[in-house]
């Protein structure tokens, strides 16, 4: 089964049964000493912002949350979430200015809602997942309401290498897609995982150094450090696509959902705007459109 395959079934199992994973992120607080993660079989502790109560909160939320049917895959989301990914890989602060109603435009259309969720430093699928959920050090944890949001139905995923946090994973889902691409957009992952765009080179005929000893500790990376030791997950970005240009730099990201009401014997498109701004508080704006 492939990287990505793999990927989109553990989502699956936590939006399925969140209840059940429950068990595995309850496990991971007893591996904590103070704020000093160690996992068992290694002997490198990672540092993190909020320590075994974020776990603990996590799964105290997961063993009360309804679930949610899986996600199917989408081809013309796939697309979308690797050229993204290409994006993060040169440069994870330029995501930010990715105009994603042009990207979006270019592979299809989506109605409903629309979710992009990024993960830098996860080398499993299953720790991509638990670090999305936990989400250390965003209080909101908004990209685990996107992974469990039942409005969501499709998923197209990207994974690969990055020189500062050695992975970065781009989650691209909605309520609807329709692809451009070709007549099926359903999407079987049936590749490995975009380790890198560069060709593999041969094996050098010579003996093989041993790797230098990893630090004891080492801190989660953020995307304003330049942080070239191996590191353990970190907090990740979820940055749907921007409304308008020149937008308030304080703004960390907007959720955009639209749906179709009646008013006044008249059909119109309710398009609601949650705005995150970076000091944690949220604004929602609300507009109609003529159908």
């Amino acid at each position: 089964m492939s990287f990505l395959k793999e990927l989109v079934e553990e989502i699956n199992k936590v939006r399925e049964n969140p209840s059940g994973y429950a068990d595995k992120i309850e496990k991971m607080k007893t591996y904590f000493e103070g704020k000093i993660l160690r996992l068992p079989g290694s002997n490198v502790g990672y540092k993190t912002q909020e320590g075994a109560e974020a776990y603990e909160e996590c799964a105290k939320f997961l063993k009360t949350a309804q679930p949610s049917e899986p996600l199917s895959g989408s081809k013309g989301l796939t697309k979308i979430a690797n050229e993204l990914l290409e994006v993060v890989q040169k440069d994870p602060s330029q995501i930010g200015g990715v105009d994603m109603n042009a990207l979006i435009e270019k592979n299809g259309s989506f109605v409903g809602s629309f979710n992009r969720v990024m993960e830098c430093g996860g080398a499993t699928p299953e720790q991509i997942v638990t670090n999305l959920l936990v989400s250390d050090g965003d209080k909101n944890r908004g990209q685990r309401d996107a992974l469990l949001s039942s409005s969501l139905k499709r998923v197209g995923v990207a994974s690969g290498k990055h020189d500062i946090y050695r992975t970065a994973t781009m989650i691209i889902m909605c309520t609807k897609f329709e692809n451009s691409i070709d007549a099926d957009d359903n999407e079987t992952y049936g590749g490995e995982a975009p380790a890198s765009t560069e060709k593999p080179k041969e094996p050098e005929k010579k003996e093989a150094k041993p790797e230098p000893a990893p630090q004891p500790t080492t801190s989660l990376p953020t995307l304003k450090e330049k942080i070239a030791e191996p590191q353990q997950p970190r907090p990740v970005i979820k940055e749907p696509p921007k409304e308008t240009k020149g937008e308030d730099d304080n703004v960390l990201s907007v959720d955009r959902a639209e749906r179709v009401v009646v008013e006044g014997g008249k059909r119109k498109k309710k398009i609601t705007l949650t705005k995150h701004y970076k000091d944690g508080h949220t604004e929602k704006e609300v507009k109609f459109e003529n159908l």
